[in-house]
């Protein structure tokens, strides 16, 4: 599996469960928020993934409640490079997807 696919799934999932926790999202790309508030997960992936890095930032109603910070380009099970310990309920999926990749990826290199 390519490392952009890897990077696309993993967003994907945590994009799916902050959504079906109930969260908008705001897409913050380093230099601005190019989308704002959606729980539309195809527009969120298409505002993704246009520069090095992206930070999705979730809301419960009007609050902050974390954020997700991606890194992109490097092998792709890591793509998480930081993320709020509040939302550790919607990571678990993608951690789990991120070590299956990553698992993958060592047995590949044996």
């Amino acid at each position: 599996m390519e490392t952009n696919e890897m990077e696309r799934k993993i967003a994907r999932q945590i994009i799916d469960d902050g959504i079906a926790a109930g969260y908008t999202i705001d897409v913050y790309d380093g230099e601005e928020t190019v989308l704002k508030r959606s729980i539309d997960p195809e527009a969120i992936i298409a505002a993704m993934f246009s520069t090095d890095s992206d930070m999705l930032i979730f809301h419960e109603g009007d609050r902050r409640k974390g954020s997700v910070w991606f890194v992109y380009g490097n092998t792709g099970w890591d793509v998480v490079a930081d993320y709020s310990t509040s939302l550790e309920p919607i990571m678990t999926g993608a951690d789990k997807l991120s070590d299956e990749y990553q698992e993958q990826l060592y047995a590949k290199a044996r």
